[in-house]
């Protein structure tokens, strides 16, 4: 009896001491798990993986700021005899969808890891709380969105495990069955927090400067997706839109803003300046349209080390130009971009 009050009672304790214990960031279990999604897979002793019941659930995630996340805690149900299998993965730069960067050719996870050490506690009914310290810590950009998996690993066919949902968020879940032979975006949250140390003096990239209507009047715009680290944890790429199609043109950058009138546009960037190499708008054939698009991977050019300025807590300022044959001054700039390369 006094053994049973025991177990109880630190059982409780365990409880109250993960209830109380915040994260930096945080989707908390609806009441009672709210509504469950399947996210596991059959560990086939075969190796074909290939039971129509195997689901995967991600869940996204922005951080207010650039952090070093080391542990990270998820709702569901009981643990399947294999563990979890945990990924994170950086968004599909090829949309403004919520959707993780799973489909292009070379795409894979920012880390994969199978945990079968785990916390496990019971927050009530048959839900738990499971919590992880990361194998290796993952540094995630702020105010740049990533996504997590959590899939339960199973040696039984057809069974299954559920994660629970969240009250909090707003992108919902992107989700797939092999079964439904599809993926799915579902309007409820998964529940899941994190928790590290910020990174400090990192900021996330901002667009300033103006850009003029080149000759066929649009507009020439810079983007960017992920953000730009030393360690290679994202992709970073800088954009071109609205340019004239199948035009030449290049990035160029340097470590000072500009603001001044250059060649019917802005020069955006102060010299001394370095130029990436020249390349073709995309966009349509034909008759000439702003459908002209550039693309640049500036996270390979950080990770070359080539250029010794491209350093971390290096501040970087970024603009495109490109030829436009009937204007004036034959050229056409786009606005700009600034950034720092975080760790």
């Amino acid at each position: 009896m006094k053994s049973l009050a025991l177990s109880l009672f630190f059982a409780l304790v365990a409880t109250l001491s993960a209830d109380a214990q915040s994260f930096l960031y945080e989707q908390p279990m609806s009441p009672n798990g709210g509504t469950l999604r399947n996210s596991q897979l059959w560990v086939d002793p075969s190796g074909q993986n290939d039971l129509d019941s195997d689901a995967i659930a991600w869940e996204d995630f922005t951080l207010p700021q650039t952090t070093t996340i080391t542990k990270l805690r998820w709702w569901g149900q009981t643990a399947p005899p294999l563990g979890f299998m945990v990924s994170f993965f950086n968004q599909d730069p090829n949309t403004i969808a919520c959707q993780p960067d799973i489909f292009a050719a070379g795409s894979h996870p920012i880390s994969e890891e199978t945990y079968t050490t785990f916390t496990q506690v019971s927050v009530g009914g048959s839900m738990y709380q499971f919590e992880i310290t990361l194998v290796t810590p993952l540094v995630f950009n702020g105010l740049t969105r990533y996504f997590v998996s959590v899939v339960g690993l199973t040696p039984i066919p057809y069974a299954t495990w559920s994660w629970a949902q969240s009250p909090v968020g707003t992108n919902g879940t992107f989700w797939w069955m092999r079964g439904a032979h599809m993926y799915f975006h579902l309007a409820d949250e998964r529940a899941v927090a994190l928790d590290g140390t910020p990174v400090a003096g990192c900021t996330a990239p901002s667009i300033y400067c103006t850009t003029k209507t080149n000759s066929l009047w649009c507009n020439p715009a810079i983007g960017y997706t992920g953000s730009p680290t030393a360690s290679g944890s994202t992709a970073f790429h800088v954009t071109g839109v609205n340019f004239i199609n199948k035009k030449s043109g290049l990035l160029f950058y340097g470590s000072t803003p500009n603001g001044v009138a250059f060649q019917g546009g802005t020069l955006c960037v102060k010299l001394p300046i370095t130029r990436t190499s020249v390349q073709s708008s995309g966009g349509s054939t034909g008759t000439s349209d702003c459908s002209g698009t550039y693309d640049y991977d500036f996270e390979s050019l950080i990770l070359a080390g080539t250029d010794p300025s491209l350093v971390t807590g290096a501040k970087v300022y970024a603009q495109y130009w490109s030829r436009d044959p009937a204007a004036v001054s034959t050229t056409s700039l786009s606005n700009a971009v600034a950034f720092e390369i975080c760790p």
